[in-house]
């Protein structure tokens, strides 16, 4: 049983007595549809179906790994960030998107190979980005889906690509972490419009500065930019940025 938001970052974050209410909705769509929901604490919002070797082993020592980088990141300030932190924090990133996607009211948009591949080798899907931001608010808090919003317009994007596409954006204080997926050779879910976004996975260089710049309004805004973009290379002009 694996808890889908840690329990030292429930307590770090003093969430420990917070609830909240899942919603399966059709935002940002209009008019909005709520087709379920459903109440959670966080210290109860668990995956049931992983094992205890997973749970205890390899799973616990990536949480170990990425509680420094989080600890770090929630604080606000610029820091460096190695290839092999921007390798942890992004593993981390698929490993608590996946265990939210499946333990929710939703519907499953990470496909199971994509989970079966990490848990076997440890390694992202093909043509997976994710990519790291701070925001004004500060809470726990996340956005599944999205994936039929994508208006990336290529040659090479079908709608069947869309529609197979997704896109997970995480909250945790002030830390924003997006997983977005496109099944197609070549194709990134959006290129960073300003030096407010940061591309942890892939990873090119060997270290990353992470400056504290303009930050996103809130998590909401970060999670639509990856989808509502016209072309690679423009961008939505209603960011709203705090500095």
């Amino acid at each position: 049983m694996e808890h889908v938001v840690p329990r030292w970052l429930i307590s770090h974050l003093e969430a420990q007595d917070e609830r909240f209410i899942g919603k399966n909705w059709s935002y940002p769509n209009e008019p909005i549809i709520t087709f379920s929901e459903r109440a959670h604490d966080f210290l109860s919002l668990v995956l049931g179906n992983v094992c205890k070797a997973c749970n205890t082993g390899w799973m616990a020592q990536l949480e170990e790994d990425t509680r420094p980088l989080l600890q770090v990141l929630m604080t606000g300030h610029s820091t460096t960030l190695t290839d092999k932190q921007c390798n942890i924090l992004a593993r981390w990133t698929f490993k608590t998107a996946s265990a939210l996607n499946y333990s929710v009211n939703f519907k499953k948009i990470i496909p199971l190979e994509h989970i079966l591949e990490f848990f076997i080798d440890s390694r992202l899907p093909n043509n997976a980005t994710v990519d790291f931001a701070w925001c004004y608010t500060e809470r726990i808090h996340w956005f599944v889906g999205g994936n039929k919003k994508f208006a990336l317009l290529s040659r090479k994007i079908t709608n069947s690509h869309k529609k197979a596409s997704y896109v997970i954006t995480l909250q945790f204080g002030h830390v924003l972490l997006r997983l977005a997926w496109v099944p197609v050779d070549g194709i990134k879910a959006f290129n960073n419009p300003t030096n407010a976004v940061y591309r942890i996975f892939p990873q090119s260089t060997s270290e990353l500065k992470v400056i504290r710049g303009p930050i996103f309004k809130d998590d909401s805004q970060f999670h639509f930019m990856a989808t509502v973009l016209a072309q690679e290379g423009v961008y939505p002009s209603n960011l709203d940025f705090h500095f």
